[in-house]
């Protein structure tokens, strides 16, 4: 069995698959580019979005805690946009025709963008919490 923090960095290296799929999207016949689509929409749905579910509910217990005062609750509530606009984005590219591809390999590469960003800026939010709170909220406890 993995520990939290080995699964934490494997959902990030997985996520670097977006882009180098979305490079490679004009390489591939409209099946192939379909299989790819449906494989990163599953992965997106099924990790990235329970992990970003996960993240807003332990971020949400602290808002009334140190964290909030230390990121700004403002600043703690804003990733809820990051998390729609990966919705969005996996939405449109469940509905693109796969030989348009100019327009998935821009759906990848804005998923990506909406992802890294994402947890970019919860990593700022841990960065910012005191020892105390990073045990609450550091990558590790986000998995349970």
């Amino acid at each position: 069995m993995r520990d939290a923090y080995s699964e934490y960095v494997a959902l990030l290296d997985h996520i670097e698959h977006v882009p180098v799929a979305s490079s490679e999207a004009s390489r591939l016949s409209p099946e192939e580019c379909a299989v790819v689509m449906a494989r990163i929409a599953k992965f997106v749905r099924d990790r990235v979005l329970a992990q970003s579910d996960l993240e807003a509910e332990r971020l949400g217990a602290l808002l009334h805690g140190g964290v909030a005062g230390v990121a700004g609750e403002r600043e703690a509530l804003r990733r809820t946009p990051d998390h729609d606009a990966i919705v969005e984005l996996i939405d449109e590219l469940a509905h693109v025709d796969p030989r348009d591809r100019v327009r998935v390999q821009t759906l990848l590469y804005g998923l990506y963008a909406a992802i890294a960003g994402h947890f970019v800026e919860a990593e700022l939010i841990v960065a910012s919490a005191s020892e105390g709170e990073r045990d609450y909220v550091s990558p590790s406890a986000w998995f349970g």
